[in-house]
């Protein structure tokens, strides 16, 4: 599926508010960083709502040794991500609520164990997607409405029993695929539902990390792309310890020029199966 369809769908998922006499800030509007030599937080929990891939034949991230690191997947590899920007907000607040709650003891409580623990509360409300989508495509074969995206939404829908995962290197993974982000605008994710960001959640102003990561992160054609290994050294440069990331991300499997590389469905069954064979720990989280 190509990147630009993908688009199509993305932009719709959250509405502008009208005002009556000025434009009013956009509530989770990103800080921007004081000095360089600013610490993070010990245990970051980062949400990523942007849009995101896989290169086929990309090497795999070997984790660092020196890092704690859990990471929630919406979705297996080759499916398309069809979750909306208000799921997203409700999401990354029930992450900060339980944060937040003493007894859940963020620095020292095992990191697998806490991601895994956050994302079962997350199940439910992640699972609302994918009812909205099967209701969509129960309509389509009624004949009261039509997805140029049915094929993707069907994948989405099939392949949500091998989503919703928690990979951790407490459970000894140990290699994490590295995926890659990107977005259109920065412009684009200064919105109330903290959609289209990369968003340190428990840090004051919920800055949208993206914008201040370097390396082979690159700005072309207006857009910000960037890799999970680029995100976890920059964390890494900034003192946290701890690295918890919930992926809402799409994963199709694209080459280099975020172009489709596999024509039928049995063969991007194959390549997701492979893929997920790199990371075989992942622990369900939703029941």
């Amino acid at each position: 599926m190509s990147i630009k369809r993908v688009k199509t769908q993305k932009a719709s998922l959250y509405k502008k508010k009208k005002t009556i006499r000025r434009r009013k800030k956009p509530v989770n509007q990103e800080i921007i960083f004081p000095s360089e030599d600013i610490n993070f937080p010990r245990t970051v929990a980062i949400a990523i709502s942007s849009h995101g891939y896989i290169v086929d034949g990309e090497p795999v991230l070997s984790l660092p040794e020196d890092i704690e690191f859990a990471k929630m997947s919406f979705v297996r590899p080759s499916v398309c991500s069809f979750l909306g920007a208000e799921t997203v907000k409700e999401c990354n607040v029930k992450i900060m609520n339980m944060i937040k709650n003493k007894k859940t003891k963020i620095n020292t409580t095992d990191i697998g164990i806490l991601c895994n623990k956050i994302t079962k509360k997350l199940g439910p409300i992640l699972m609302t997607s994918v009812n909205d989508a099967r209701d969509v495509i129960k309509d389509v074969k009624l004949g009261v409405d039509s997805d140029d995206m049915l094929t993707e939404r069907q994948a989405f829908v099939d392949g949500i029993d091998r989503g919703i995962r928690v990979f951790s290197t407490s459970q000894g993974c140990v290699e994490m695929i590295n995926k890659r982000y990107f977005r259109d605008k920065v412009s684009d994710a200064l919105n109330e539902y903290g959609d289209w960001q990369i968003k340190l959640l428990n840090m004051k102003g919920q800055p949208d990390i993206g914008r201040f990561i370097t390396g082979k992160a690159r700005q072309h054609r207006g857009e910000t792309e960037t890799t999970l290994q680029e995100i976890i050294t920059f964390l890494k440069s900034k003192g946290s310890k701890r690295i918890m990331i919930f992926d809402y991300s799409c994963s199709n499997i694209l080459n280099e020029d975020r172009e489709d590389v596999f024509q039928t469905v049995r063969s991007t069954m194959c390549a997701a199966r492979n893929l997920e064979s790199l990371t075989r720990t992942g622990v369900i989280g939703h029941g």
